[in-house]
């Protein structure tokens, strides 16, 4: 607006105040966990409210941090207690829920499960054929009137919907799992939809070391990372 001189312009600026309400669609394809901008600085914002304040000392900072990150690995570990001490309740009689209640973390899969179980409202018509490709549409009951269209590749559970909510998330969304279901009937959760960082398992693989770039010399280990590496071995123990 400002290369082109088109800041008086009533109509393009009113599109500008909106723009949180276009601007999404243009993100869709591309992984975010999820997570808009502003709720990643909302997120900030309450990760450090209770330990942080504008009044907080430099000097007093490191601590509170500290502090901060001790209190989300605690936490962070409650939950993944609750993920591997408690059985999930499940909603639906399909294999794929109970194998996915398996694979995911609780949060993960309560996302999942929401997805799996409104699958059931809609309704897939093959509207067209590529060869061996298949696009289905995908035709809501109730109000949401919203149409959906999923493109199912041969011999392979591999889809792509409009609402591009795994592109996004990581998690498949229930246009496809309605599609799935009418093809396999879900008795498998396919790998290729599931993303490392949303299993149980995420963890436990080997972590790379920290790379030191050239002209940085580690005389030896940062004490925080230490402390760190002690808290999470210690929240294993107890």
């Amino acid at each position: 607006m400002v290369k082109y001189g088109l800041v008086d312009n009533d109509w393009l600026q009113n599109l500008y105040n909106r723009w949180e309400k276009w601007v999404p669609t243009y993100l869709r394809t591309t992984f975010c966990a999820g997570m808009s901008t502003t709720q990643k600085s909302e997120s900030l914002k309450k990760f450090f409210k209770d330990y942080v304040r504008s009044s907080t000392m430099v000097s007093d900072f490191v601590h509170q941090y500290e502090k901060t990150l001790d209190a989300r690995y605690f936490k962070e570990k409650e939950k993944d207690v609750r993920t591997k001490s408690i059985r999930a309740v499940l909603k639906t009689c399909w294999a794929i829920e109970e194998e996915a209640a398996k694979v995911y973390t609780r949060k993960s899969f309560e996302i999942f499960q929401d997805e799996l179980f409104n699958s059931q409202r809609y309704k897939a018509t093959k509207v067209q054929k590529n060869g061996e490709s298949k696009m289905y549409e995908m035709t809501p009951n109730g109000r949401d009137k919203r149409v959906y269209y999923v493109n199912l590749e041969s011999g392979e559970a591999k889809a792509i919907c409009t609402c591009h909510m795994f592109k996004f998330l990581g998690i498949i969304c229930r246009h496809i799992l309605c599609v799935l279901a009418k093809k396999s009937k879900l008795d498998v959760l396919p790998s290729h939809y599931v993303i490392e960082r949303w299993t149980i398992n995420a963890k436990s693989r080997a972590i790379l070391e920290i790379p030191v770039y050239e002209g940085h010399v580690m005389i030896q280990e940062d004490p925080i990372m230490r402390k760190n590496k002690l808290m999470m071995q210690f929240y294993d123990i107890t």
